[in-house]
């Protein structure tokens, strides 16, 4: 007899609410499967915006805290992550790989007006500034990361923000400092 032997790997997520009061006083959000795998973050109003798997798509979603009223953002069949919101809660910028590359794009809250922002290689975390008029985020071009910046309406060319080879950028919440990695050489 012949016998074929198989392992099927499964992965799966969990959402938790966590108080900043009381460590202790926790709660599991109801979830999808997968669900913020790809990016989570709290919004304004009292909401959740995250990635969620469903048929083989991921895209972002949208949630109030406890899980009720989920509105979906996008509809790609591509893959949609890394979501950051303005401060105000109004913009949503991510990261989507339409048409094989990764590129920065951003959307109203309730997920209208998508437009893309950035296009060239290959782009991803990106942040909003804190007067939401910019957009930073890390790019590699010709095998060289940097951090660069685009206004948010996406009305002029992006804008290196070092020449240092960077990445990870994170923006202070006052807008006022920048973050991120660098490799510098050592000679």
């Amino acid at each position: 007899d012949r016998v074929l032997l198989t392992t099927q790997l499964s992965e799966a997520s969990s959402v938790w609410l966590v108080s900043a009061a009381a460590a202790n006083d926790t709660s599991q959000m109801p979830s999808d499967r997968n669900m913020g795998i790809g990016g989570l973050i709290p919004a304004p109003g009292g909401r959740i915006i995250y990635t969620g798997d469903e048929g083989g798509s991921v895209n972002l979603w949208s949630m109030r805290e406890g899980g009720g009223d989920r509105k979906q953002l996008t509809y790609d069949e591509d893959t949609n992550v890394q979501p950051a919101t303005s401060p105000d809660g109004r913009l949503v910028v991510y990261v989507s790989f339409r048409g094989g590359g990764a590129h920065v794009w951003r959307m109203n809250a309730d997920g209208s007006e998508r437009r893309q922002l950035t296009f060239g290689q290959y782009e991803d975390w990106p942040q909003v500034s804190a007067d939401g008029r910019w957009v930073v985020y890390h790019s590699e071009e010709s095998l060289r990361d940097g951090v660069l910046k685009v206004p948010a309406d996406g009305s002029a060319a992006p804008v290196p923000l070092d020449d240092a080879p960077a990445k990870h950028p994170a923006l202070s919440p006052d807008g006022k400092l920048l973050g991120y990695l660098s490799k510098e050489s050592q000679s």
